[in-house]
């Protein structure tokens, strides 16, 4: 991942293939739209799937939080969690669909409230299991994470939990 102001090293989490998939699944992704992949490099597993998918990606930036003027159709993105709450908000002010993958604990906190009852909440997809997650080398976390991640959709025009019905998405 690009190294930008924001990011440590603790935020480095990669998204298995088949939840990247998912991602653009659940968005509605369509070959050809543009995809921004905003805290991805050409080697993330979201840039790899929207090439494979035939969508058109924008990725390795390192102002997306700074910046107003980026044209595309969806966001996807498993973001640095030390600045979960900027990227809500900046998701929510481009108004464009988006999937977010965070811990379950980024429902609730006052400020996302606050930008849930202004902008809309999201809709939030619900694994079964836990995501296998590797480190930046491509290294499968050994211990696995203690902690459940959820895909949140933004922008979607719906409000809904969706529950993985089964064990059709491979994280391994």
């Amino acid at each position: 991942m690009p190294d930008t102001p924001y990011r440590n090293k603790q935020d480095e989490w990669m998204t298995p293939e088949p939840i990247a998939e998912l991602c653009y699944r659940l968005l509605g992704a369509k070959s050809g739209q543009m995809v921004i992949n905003p805290f991805d490099k050409a080697e993330s597993t979201f840039v790899k799937v929207a090439n494979n998918m035939g969508l058109n990606s924008i990725y390795g930036i390192t102002d997306y939080l700074e910046t107003d003027g980026y044209e595309y159709d969806l966001l996807a993105t498993n973001p640095p969690y030390s600045i979960k709450d900027k990227v809500i908000q900046k998701v929510l002010e481009y108004g464009k669909p988006a999937a977010l993958i965070m811990p379950a604990d980024a429902l609730g906190g006052k400020r996302r409230h606050e930008l849930y009852q202004e902008f809309g909440y999201p809709s939030i997809y619900v694994p079964i299991a836990r995501i296998a997650y590797s480190n930046g080398y491509g290294e499968r976390i050994k211990s696995g994470v203690s902690f459940q991640s959820l895909i949140y959709l933004y922008n979607t025009g719906t409000s809904e939990v969706i529950w993985e019905q089964s064990k059709e998405v491979k994280n391994a």
